[in-house]
């Protein structure tokens, strides 16, 4: 009797074993750490464009060349930031964008008619990077899972996900 009992005991340990190692498996920690890559990417791109309006605000343009030094020396952006990446990730900037510690930044302008004032110079600036897990990837389907990018654009004045290539100015975001 006692040996049967110690057979199912251990019948048990190895189903609990078994279903451990499928969960573990089925969690996939790959994915599991290009999520947490895409959280970080987008609270540094929240800080950039934070630090981006703030910068425009106080100055009235843009900062040019290296980014986050500029705003970081402007005493707009407190944290560092950084684009964590995976191997083989690649940040895909625009040909119009710049690229500064992996986040492509981009600027342009456009002529508005204000009534009674006549023509004033619009200016728009985006900070964005490319979004690597399977999650926000989906959020793009059936788009080409490799155009799925966080944005933050001074014309909209908000952040979120871009699901082509952005070009500085007002973005078409995903729901």
């Amino acid at each position: 009797m006692r040996w049967k009992a110690g057979l199912e005991w251990l019948a048990a340990i190895v189903l609990v074993v078994i279903l451990g190692i499928t969960a573990y498996l089925a969690i996939d920690p790959a994915e599991q750490n290009r999520k947490k890559l895409d959280a970080e990417r987008k609270d540094s791109i929240n800080a950039l464009g934070g630090a981006l309006a703030k910068f425009y605000q106080k100055n009235k343009v843009y900062p040019a060349g290296s980014f986050i030094k500029t705003l970081q020396e402007a005493e707009v952006l407190d944290l560092p930031v950084k684009n964590p990446s995976s191997p083989g990730y690649s940040p895909l900037c625009a040909q119009d964008a710049v690229s500064d510690q992996g986040f492509c930044f981009a600027e342009s302008s456009r002529e508005s008619v204000v009534p009674r004032e006549g023509f004033k110079l619009d200016r728009f600036m985006i900070v964005y990077a490319k979004m690597e897990s399977k999650a926000e990837r989906a959020r793009c389907l059936p788009a080409a899972v490799d155009q799925t990018f966080f944005v933050w654009s001074s014309a909209d004045n908000r952040s979120g996900i871009v699901c082509q290539p952005p070009v500085a100015g007002p973005q078409d975001f995903a729901l």
